[in-house]
Parts: structure tokens; C-alpha cells; sequence
């Protein structure tokens, strides 16, 4: 049941990726693009309908069934279907023992797993940060893992929303790679994907390493290809247009922070697309575009729901907080926590060591 599952979501996902592409008028119908835009699309039904209901077996399953009806009605898009199909099953029989293998990331069980058990429980409350810490940036990963909750598997697939980012990757990767009109054009597409390919089913192997942050590397990964595409197409002359490949960049990007706040940073991305006039233009008309307000949407559901969970905006950022509130928590605590994250982003702090003077480590 559990492997029966794993694809059926799957290809719910493409159905979903399929009515984004027609929503926002993004003509490219790989089954990895496709993928990736329907995880996104599902995150923003997860965080609206997260506010006034539990994600429950009967709203799960509208969901999943939903999107495979999506599918079936759109698949005719999908230009090459029988070469998409073979590298979908290629890449999702070998994930599904990637699922099996091994254990969960070591902070499942302190606050992955208990936010999505929450959410398919209540509607989502407000103060959740007073009770973890881990709850004080709540992902996009655990509001797409809960609309997974599902009859026989129960809560059994929490943990595999990582698995489809890997997955649907892998086969945009795949794409790079095969593509012979990138090959006449630019070479380096094509390798540079090989060597990514390569790259993040060797060190991203093992499930105990997804957490959320492996996830976001990935979208990183893939989002530096895609600029690469981007700036070196002036001519529109590859198989995707710069039009194209923007619009569902941005989504990436916005998808990427809703992972974890501090992927925010990779927004600074957009600055290269103006030193390049053909990238200018497109780049002034995605702000009139419904992608921009899709993009907003996501951007603004992560701020809010780290806001209602522990006062700030971007936590734990001290100037974005709010200390006045019913369910704030309190500055000093806040610094204290800042300071531990920059101390363990720097190797001050191990499971087994911590140094003596941490402002004067960092």
C-alpha cells in the first residue's frame, strides 16, 4: 500500500504541476518541472486549508484524487509521454527503496514529525514556537507532508515529501542531460547537469540526511542551472523559452524560502538578470504576471505562520519580532537562540561540545 501510494501522489503531483502550467502559462511539460510546480501549488492548498481544517483522510484524499483527475484531463500535453514515463519509473522504483532503507532524519521525531501530526489533527493554532523550538520555523514540507495522511498508511509517509523533491529533480537533471538542442548550443548545460546528477545521488543518498535542508540545497542546485540557461539564451534558441524558464524559476525560488526562512537569501539571485537586456524585459513583466502573485502568496503564508507561531517575521531575527503579543516569545530568549544557530552553523557546537565563549567564537 505504502509503494502504491508513493506513485499515486506522484502523478498527482504532475496533475497538479499541469494545471499550474496552464494557470500561469509555463509550456514545459517534463515530468520533473511539471513535479516541482504542483509540490508548490499543493503547498499553497496546504497552508490556506491548514487554517480552518485538519487535513484529515476524506480532505487527503480529495486532494490526491484531484490532482490524478488533472492529470488524466491534461496529459495530452506532455509531448513526448512514453520517453517521460521511462525516466519517471526509472527514478521513482529506485527512490521507492530509497524510502524504505533507512531511517528518518534525527529531528523528525522532535518536531517534524509532531508539526505534521498537529496538522492533521486541528486547525492550525496559534503560539505553537512556546512549546519547541522547531515549531518556530514551520516548513512547506510539513504542510505538504500532512496532506499525506491517508487510510491503510496512516501517517507513514510523513517523511517522503523530501523523496519527490529528490525525485522530480533527478528528472529535470535528466532532461538537461538528453537534450541535444542544449547540446548544440551549450555544452556546459548538459555537463554541468551530469555532474549534478552524479552529485546529489551520491552524497543525498541517504533519507536519515532530509531533513529540510538537503531539500533546499537541491532546488538551489537546480536553480543556479536553470540562471545558467537563462543568461545564456539570449536568442530564445533552446527548447524552453527565457520566458518559461523564468516564471517557473520564480516559483522554485519562492518554494526554496518556504523550505526555511534563511534560503531567503538566494532571492539575490534576480540581481544577475539585470545585467542582461533580454532577461530585463522578462524580468519587469513577470511583476504584471500572475506567477508574481503566486510567488507573493507562498512568501507571505511562510512569514505568517512563523509570525503566529512565535511573534516574529523571520525568526530569529530580533528586529522582525514582536515581543507585545499574547504568544510572543521573549527578546532575550530570542538573541539566546540566535547566537546558538550562528554557533552552530560555525562548529562551536556539537552534539558532544560546545565552546566556552561563544560571542567571542563567533
Amino acid at each position: 500500500m505504502l509503494f502504491f501510494y508513493f506513485y499515486l501522489i506522484s502523478f498527482s503531483l504532475i496533475g497538479y504541476g499541469l494545471v499550474a502550467s496552464k494557470i500561469f502559462k509555463i509550456n514545459i511539460y517534463n515530468f520533473g518541472f511539471l513535479g516541482l510546480l504542483g509540490i508548490s501549488l499543493i503547498s499553497i492548498f496546504a497552508f490556506v486549508s491548514a487554517l480552518f481544517l485538519k487535513h484529515g483522510y476524506f480532505f487527503n484524499i480529495s486532494i490526491i484524487l484531484c490532482g490524478l483527475i488533472f492529470f488524466v484531463l491534461y496529459f495530452k500535453k506532455i509531448i513526448n509521454l512514453k520517453k517521460e514515463l521511462i525516466n519517471y519509473f526509472l527514478i521513482f522504483s529506485i527512490l521507492s527503496i530509497f524510502i524504505i532503507i533507512g531511517k528518518n532524519h534525527d529531528d523528525f521525531p522532535y518536531y517534524h514529525f509532531p508539526y505534521i501530526s498537529i496538522l492533521t489533527e486541528f486547525s492550525h493554532p496559534i503560539g505553537l514556537g512556546q512549546l519547541n523550538n522547531g515549531f518556530r520555523n514551520p516548513s512547506s514540507i510539513f504542510f505538504i507532508s500532512s496532506l499525506f495522511y491517508l487510510p491503510k498508511v496512516s501517517y507513514y509517509l510523513f517523511h517522503i515529501t523530501p523523496a519527490f523533491i529528490l525525485g522530480f529533480s533527478n528528472l529535470v537533471l535528466l532532461n538537461n542531460i538528453f537534450d541535444k538542442k542544449i547540446f548544440e548550443k551549450k555544452k556546459i548545460i548538459n555537463f554541468l547537469s551530469l555532474i549534478t546528477f552524479i552529485f546529489i545521488n551520491i552524497f543525498f543518498y541517504r533519507l536519515a540526511e532530509h531533513g529540510t535542508d538537503r531539500s533546499g540545497q537541491i532546488l538551489v542546485i537546480i536553480n543556479t542551472i536553470l540562471i545558467l540557461c537563462i543568461i545564456n539564451n539570449p536568442l530564445d534558441n533552446l527548447e524552453f523559452k527565457n520566458n518559461d524558464i523564468i516564471k517557473f524559476l520564480s516559483i522554485n525560488l519562492c518554494l526554496l524560502a518556504s523550505i526555511k526562512p534563511f534560503f531567503l537569501i538566494y532571492f539575490l539571485f534576480f540581481s544577475i538578470f539585470f545585467f542582461f537586456k533580454h532577461t530585463k524585459i522578462i524580468l519587469i513583466q513577470l511583476f504584471l504576471s500572475r506567477t508574481f502573485v503566486f510567488c507573493l502568496l507562498i512568501i507571505f503564508f511562510t512569514i505568517f505562520y512563523t509570525f503566529i507561531n512565535s511573534g516574529c517575521l523571520i525568526y530569529p531575527a530580533t528586529l522582525t519580532c514582536f515581543d507585545n503579543l499574547s504568544w510572543s516569545l521573549p527578546i532575550d530568549h530570542i538573541k539566546d537562540v540566535r547566537i546558538w544557530y550562528e554557533l552552530w552553523s560555525k562548529g562551536g557546537a556539537t552534539p558532544l561540545f560546545v565552546v566556552d565563549n561563544r560571542i567571542e567564537y563567533i
